[in-house]
């Protein structure tokens, strides 16, 4: 299908702002491998049968997404009311071992969060309360490398991938954000889980599956297999995800369809501790990206 014109997705969210849509927040629950994983589905109220996007969290992160700034509903959260207000439901996860869902952090890893990802579409399929046709996933940081393998995986043909800070090389980004000492010790497999200290001062611990799942999952090995449409959003001063934006052209180039490209003067947290402004930004052309794409 051929894409439409900026003024054609201008004149489709004017359209669906003209009724504006205010987002229902249902708490809700799917199972993966006998574990709970809590998420929040957001649906848009007077609009039937409307698309969806899944969104997947950075590292550490949950379904809210972090907070700061003026956006004390966290960016994820935000994000979801706004796009609500668009006519675009969105369900917001908790991975296994994180949050609210079951399981323990320390025996998490990048591949049980990709079978979450792959799940929760499935999950989406058969609510009867979205469109199974039209569905999207967005992914930040670590989130994003976790996207580009869900939107590869899952048997449902998505109508639109948007990656903010995603993590390309994923094993140097974890290196450049806690060490290679870490790292190799983590590798080693040691009898105790390896502890590790956040900036938000917070201390968690990782077993060895985890690590190796930094080296095993390349996105893009899996963006390659991905044909639906990309957005990718970098930032200028994210220095876990550095050079940028030269493996953003990197990831397109390997997806070798239809690509854009935005390179923002914001940090890894979007510039959260600043203001809103950046994430607002955002926001609205990752909306602009979807409803462009949209069927």
């Amino acid at each position: 299908m051929p894409k439409p014109s900026l003024r054609t997705a201008l004149a489709v969210s004017l359209a669906i702002a003209a009724c504006p849509a205010w987002a229902e927040e249902l708490p809700v629950t799917y199972v993966v491998a006998g574990r709970k994983v809590a998420a929040t589905l957001s649906l848009p109220e007077r609009v039937r049968n409307p698309p969806v996007v899944l969104l997947l969290p950075e590292f550490a992160g949950n379904r809210d997404e972090r907070r700061g700034g003026a956006v004390k509903e966290g960016v994820y959260a935000r994000a979801a009311q706004r796009w609500a207000q668009q006519g675009i439901a969105s369900l917001r996860i908790d991975y296994r071992y994180n949050g609210d869902s079951d399981g323990q952090f320390a025996d998490g890893s990048l591949d049980a969060f990709v079978i979450d990802g792959v799940q929760a579409l499935e999950y989406l399929a058969g609510t009867g309360k979205v469109d199974p046709q039209r569905m999207a996933v967005v992914g930040w940081g670590m989130g994003g490398a976790v996207a580009t393998a869900v939107a590869a995986r899952s048997r449902h043909p998505l109508d639109g991938l948007a990656l903010w800070n995603p993590d390309i090389d994923v094993g140097a980004a974890f290196i450049q954000r806690f060490g290679r000492d870490k790292v190799r010790q983590g590798l080693a497999g040691a009898s105790a889980p390896t502890t590790i200290d956040l900036a938000v001062g917070r201390t968690i611990a990782l077993k060895q599956p985890f690590f190796v799942s930094l080296f095993t999952l390349s996105p893009p090995a899996e963006i390659a297999r991905y044909g639906g449409p990309l957005m990718v959003a970098v930032g200028t001063q994210d220095e876990i995800g550095a050079p940028q934006p030269a493996l953003a052209e990197s990831l397109i180039r390997y997806h070798g369809g239809e690509g854009e490209l935005l390179v923002l003067p914001m940090d890894r947290l979007l510039n959260l501790g600043k203001s809103r402004r950046q994430v607002d930004a955002l926001i609205e052309a990752t909306e602009s990206f979807l409803l462009n794409h949209f069927r």
